[in-house]
């Protein structure tokens, strides 16, 4: 199977919303034989990087390199990202990858952001979805909220391309 679900899992076999994740399940088997999509994603990835790639207190923010990066995310993380992948190819959304900065190949947290750059969506290992999870921004509010700060004041890069945080202003 080209998407490589794992159907022994029950939120995979029987989804809350069949017609939703069938047509994202679509969609991403269509990004694979779309190389044009391809072609014209490496555009839009440099834009993104540009104004939401972030690294700071040991946590990333990190642009996916392709469609196929985002199916693997869904995969490993086990939600539905990689139902958005040619939706965000195609710039109709934006998926971003919160990492552990020592660990930037390994899946941890996915972020949708909507066309103006407000946050979705965050979820982790199955959406949170097991006895012991917390939810995301209340682990890592604190994380997310120093990086929506920072790419809405304009994603300030030193010269060693590192973000410009904001000071604390003290009185």
């Amino acid at each position: 199977m080209l998407l490589e679900y794992d159907l022994s899992d029950k939120t995979v076999l029987f989804p809350k919303n069949l017609h939703e994740r069938h047509d994202a399940a679509i969609a991403a088997c269509k990004y694979y034989a779309d190389e044009e999509a391809q072609k014209k994603y490496k555009a839009r990835r440099e834009t993104l990087e540009k104004k939401y790639s972030f690294e700071a207190f040991g946590y990333s923010i990190i642009v996916p390199d392709s469609a196929e990066a985002i199916i693997n995310e869904g995969k490993t993380l086990q939600h539905c990202v990689g139902g958005y992948a040619d939706r965000h190819v195609k710039g109709k959304t934006t998926i971003l990858f919160m990492r552990k900065t020592r660990k930037p190949g390994r899946s941890f947290m996915t972020i949708e952001l909507d066309e103006n750059g407000n946050m979705r969506q965050i979820h982790g290992y199955k959406n949170e979805r097991y006895p012991h999870a917390k939810a995301p921004l209340q682990t890592f509010g604190w994380f997310i909220d120093a990086w929506q700060k920072w790419y809405r004041h304009g994603s300030r890069r030193g010269a060693d391309g590192k973000p410009i945080l904001e000071e604390e202003k003290t009185a």
